[in-house]
């Protein structure tokens, strides 16, 4: 069976056999991607009544629903609650009464602040400034000496020569990389030297390439180079 392929017709090896004699490509014919996109397909546009939903939500309710009319010991009781305890059950707006919030350590109930939790635990606001300025100016990971706050050079200042630049490269991002998710044009500066505005020092990226230039630079500055030299040289 190992050479034989699917009789669905997804084109993969079968592994199972039903009793049926059809060989598949899964135990599951669920699972078979030609079974999916036939079922996919089947259901596109169709939009179920409110009387069928009402219907299929009332078999899950009262009497009939899984847990309903079946004993359970004492041992999956005790499991089930001391898995539960110092969980917050429902929604983030309010706590169930008697169990404990899950951030522990915190006096009260806190309101939901995001900037207000970090691994679980209550930060002030002194501990929030402090970790900000851990991670500015020469503390940051990323910090190049301040290069950020050099002046362009003259040109820089001329719209209608960077709008010659965008021209040049045919109005797209030549990254030939791009992910193609944004569509708002910028130059960048290969060799990331802002007084450099040579037309070969220049390219036409979009804003979400220009940004990750700024990670592994020695790498772009290298990509971007052979890409205006392949174009223009």
């Amino acid at each position: 069976m190992s050479n034989q392929l699917c009789d669905y017709g997804c084109g993969q090896i079968a592994i199972y056999q039903f009793k049926n004699g059809k060989r598949c490509c899964s135990k599951n014919t669920n699972a078979c991607p030609a079974i999916q996109q036939k079922i996919g397909q089947s259901n596109k546009g169709k939009v179920r009544s409110l009387e069928v939903r009402l219907e299929q939500s009332n078999k899950m309710k009262g009497t009939t629903g899984y847990w309903k009319n079946k004993n359970r010991s004492k041992e999956t009781k005790t499991k089930i609650s001391k898995s539960l305890k110092g969980k917050m059950i429902g929604n983030t707006n309010g706590f169930k009464k008697g169990n404990k919030p899950w951030h522990t350590g915190t006096k009260g109930l806190l309101k939901a602040n995001k900037t207000s939790f970090k691994k679980g635990r209550y930060r002030s606001k002194e501990e929030i400034e402090k970790a900000k300025n851990n991670h500015n100016g020469e503390l940051h990971w990323n910090w190049k000496g301040g290069i950020s706050c050099e002046p362009y050079c003259e040109q820089w200042s001329d719209k209608e020569y960077k709008e010659s630049i965008k021209e040049r490269d045919g109005y797209k991002c030549l990254n030939p990389e791009c992910d193609k998710n944004n569509h708002i044009l910028c130059i960048h500066h290969i060799d990331y030297n802002k007084k450099n505005c040579h037309p070969l020092n220049l390219i036409t990226v979009c804003i979400s390439c220009n940004a990750k230039a700024n990670y592994n630079r020695k790498w772009h500055k290298s990509w971007y180079q052979a890409i205006i030299e392949r174009r223009y040289k």
